[in-house]
């Protein structure tokens, strides 16, 4: 419908007294900082919008980021609070600094057919992408996207349809992605970046995806209203 609220997860009570209603379509993406101070939403309308302390808990300052001219599916920040990305259907992934409207942004539009999936490492060095075709881009978050000798960002290729879920561990040393073809695969970011396991769900897409603290636990929400854990 549109609207974003912000829960205590203590009290599963509300925390802004109505919920925010800046977006006449959708609300496709949410994330907070690594310190829960901010909230980013971004929705069907290709807009974004980050809500900040203000003077009092029940009255943010927000902040609207008009970056894309179609919808914005995911956005996520960086572990360190400092960098914020954006994944749009028009192709194009923005950088920029999260600390304000001001500073750094960059486009990275190698992807006509649009982006689903992305991820921030722990390390806020590598942004991961996943394309319609089953591929997970990695970029090197503070070089351009195509080096000096041409040669491009590494990918990772293993599933088959759209790679609609991106989620990195704590320390970034496992990145665990989830596709169209309702499969969910994780890698070694470690060791040549390889694959360590794939399985396929039943009748199940997942769309959303998460470490535990340790590493150990692997859970994803799919279509079918099920929570998995590995």
């Amino acid at each position: 419908d549109g609207t974003v609220q912000r829960w205590n997860t203590r009290t599963w009570r509300p925390v802004f007294p109505s919920p925010f209603r800046e977006y006449k379509l959708g609300v496709l993406g949410l994330a907070f900082s690594p310190d829960a101070q901010e909230l980013a939403a971004s929705g069907e309308d290709g807009r974004i919008n980050v809500w900040r302390p203000g003077e009092s808990e029940d009255a943010p300052e927000r902040t609207l980021y008009d970056y894309h001219k179609n919808q914005v599916w995911q956005v996520a920040i960086s572990p360190d609070g400092n960098l914020m990305a954006a994944a749009s259907w028009d192709g194009t992934i923005s950088l920029w600094n999260a600390r304000g409207a001001l500073g750094f942004k960059r486009e990275l539009s190698d992807y006509p057919e649009g982006i689903h999936g992305l991820a921030i490492d722990s390390a806020g060095g590598v942004l991961a992408l996943g394309d319609p075709a089953g591929n997970v881009h990695l970029h090197a978050i503070r070089e351009e996207p195509v080096r000096a000798d041409g040669a491009k960002s590494p990918v990772l290729r293993d599933q088959q349809g759209e790679v609609l879920s991106l989620a990195f561990s704590k320390s970034g040393a496992l990145l665990a992605s989830g596709a169209l073809d309702s499969t969910v695969a994780v890698w070694d970011m470690r060791e040549g970046r390889r694959l360590l396991w794939k399985t396929k769900l039943p009748k199940a897409v997942v769309f959303d995806m998460a470490f535990s603290p340790d590493e150990v636990i692997l859970l994803a929400g799919a279509t079918n209203g099920a929570l998995y854990r590995w």
